[in-house]
């Protein structure tokens, strides 16, 4: 699953650098699913970096996919 989720949030970075707009219905479900994810990390981003011209908050949403992945599996 965390793969999954993953996948999407580079599917969504690669699409914004190729269709900007997101005309598309496929591009649009993937958009708001991943938006939720990438919503805290682009908070972090605004505080720490404010007016930064890169959008780090998919890097940080995965690692924090990450993190929670392995607290998962040191519970289990």
């Amino acid at each position: 699953m965390f793969r999954a989720i993953e996948t999407l949030i580079l599917i969504d970075v690669v699409a914004s650098w190729i269709r900007p707009q997101r005309d598309i219905p496929f591009l649009q479900v993937i958009n708001s699913l991943v938006e939720p994810l990438l919503y805290p990390g682009r908070v972090i981003q605004e505080r720490v970096a404010p007016n930064l011209p890169i959008d780090f908050s998919p890097f940080i949403a995965i690692i924090i996919l990450d993190l929670i992945k392995s607290l998962i599996l040191s519970i289990l």
